[in-house]
């Protein structure tokens, strides 16, 4: 499960999720509450979406192979992009560009 976590650093899990993945609800993200943005079945929600939407088919574009996770497998994930959202990263990046 490893190979499927982004670097931590690179964007927020928040930020990785939103726009990407319609919001369990019928509002689009931007119109929804912190709490609703950082509620986990919301991102777990989101998350088993984009997973089992891999690979989108597009032709002539990158595809995301399809990892066959469980939904416990998911959540997990889930719950750790969750938390390493919240971590301190005690001003890193030192800017928005990286």
């Amino acid at each position: 499960m490893a190979s499927v976590v982004a670097p931590i650093g690179t964007t927020s899990a928040r930020s990785m999720l939103r726009g990407a993945i319609p919001a369990a609800s019928a509002r689009p993200p931007a119109t929804l509450s912190g709490h609703e943005r950082d509620s986990p079945d919301d991102a777990f929600q989101a998350l088993k979406g984009w997973i089992e939407a891999q690979p989108s088919g597009i032709a002539g574009r990158r595809q995301m192979p399809r990892f066959h996770l469980s939904d416990d497998d998911i959540r997990g994930l889930s719950d750790f992009l969750i938390w390493a959202d919240k971590t301190n990263r005690q001003g890193w990046p030192p800017k928005d560009s990286g």
